[in-house]
């Protein structure tokens, strides 16, 4: 029982931190991309490619647990039953609604303002560089994601046992996947050590 449990935890540890930390810091560059490249010139047309990707932000957040629910085969708890056959049911806390929220406000305000600072950026120039946005989004989101359930709840937050266990799962995991990306762009990030010559 225990051993499974722990290892359980852990591996939905992994995944909710993909899903609420690294997928969101990939976000951030795409959709300035998407504007630029869907951008027609009607002030009408932009304003509904904007509204629409910022329309999908919250409603990611509902996509990716109802990918945890298939995955996980649990069920859709509803207050009489489950919707369909399951193993387990899903029942979210008490003080799952506030968290949400606040990383919601998180993502909206960070990925606005990062995306109209990119867009008007790459007005003027177009660089590589600006792919650091992703570690330093993953970064920042981390933060929060560790940060503010803290904040609102306390030291109830984090259980003797596998409150540790699960932040460090988590922090280990944004620096796995961070590391990977610095990997796998490091030229674009450091083009000076990937240059044939470095000037001086």
């Amino acid at each position: 029982g225990q051993t499974y449990a722990y290892c359980t935890l852990v591996f939905w540890c992994v995944v909710t931190t993909v899903k609420g930390v690294i997928v969101p810091a990939y976000i951030v560059v795409a959709i300035p991309a998407i504007i630029v490249i869907g951008s027609s010139g009607t002030a009408l047309q932009d304003a509904i490619i904007v509204f629409l990707i910022f329309r999908f932000i919250p409603a990611f957040s509902q996509f990716a647990y109802s990918i945890v629910f298939f995955v996980g085969c649990l069920g859709f708890y509803t207050p009489n039953t489950p919707l369909f056959g399951v193993l387990s049911a899903y029942v979210v806390g008490a003080r799952v609604p506030a968290t949400q929220l606040s990383m919601t406000y998180v993502y909206l305000w960070w990925t606005l303002g990062v995306s109209a600072l990119l867009v008007v950026l790459t007005q003027y120039t177009l660089s590589t560089l600006l792919l650091w946005v992703v570690p330093i989004s993953a970064f920042y989101f981390e933060i929060c994601w560790q940060a503010i359930p803290w904040c609102i709840d306390g030291p109830s937050v984090c259980p003797p046992h596998t409150g540790p266990c699960l932040s460090l799962t988590s922090i280990g995991t944004v620096l796995l996947c961070t590391s990977l990306f610095v990997v796998r762009y490091g030229c674009f990030l450091f083009p000076c050590l990937c240059a044939p010559q470095v000037p001086g």
